[in-house]
């Protein structure tokens, strides 16, 4: 499954817009998933993500589900450094 996260927006900060994006994936994407189904989360498209939104979506992520991930286009160097506190 391939998950846009343009999707939440451009620019993606603060720590409830993370809980809010978490969330509305748990309710509307993650819920399509199979068990051992792998998740890309593509940031083409996201200018800006802050370390507290990556804190709050991913640590609600990692509790919920047990999927294999992985970040694809996470190529500004906001975003990548952003993505390494993951």
């Amino acid at each position: 499954m391939i998950v846009e996260m343009k999707n939440f927006g451009e620019i993606l900060m603060s720590r409830p817009a993370g809980r809010e994006g978490f969330l509305l994936a748990r309710s509307y994407v993650f819920n399509k998933l199979s068990p051992n189904e792998k998740i890309s989360f593509d940031f083409e498209g996201v200018k800006l993500v802050g370390p507290s939104w990556v804190c709050e979506f991913f640590s609600e992520f990692k509790k919920e589900f047990f999927n294999d991930y992985e970040f694809i286009n996470a190529k500004t160097r906001a975003v990548s450094a952003a993505l390494e506190y993951v």
